[in-house]
């Protein structure tokens, strides 16, 4: 993959399902496209954890 970033439909797509979500188009014709994303709300990133434990203290 080349360093310039993508915001074509499958650039959306692997960016949603990198991150366990879905993307769906349905197009019909005469009535229009229907883009959906669903990204789960208790995902959390490699790098986020990796601050997250380093912030940590334990008790």
């Amino acid at each position: 993959m080349n360093s310039l970033k993508k915001f074509g439909l499958i650039g959306i797509k692997e960016r949603a399902e990198s991150i366990g979500g879905k993307f769906f188009i349905k197009s019909v014709k005469g009535l229009g496209t229907k883009i959906e994303v669903r990204i789960p709300l208790n995902f959390k990133n490699k790098k986020s954890n990796a601050k997250e434990n380093k912030n940590t203290v334990s008790r």
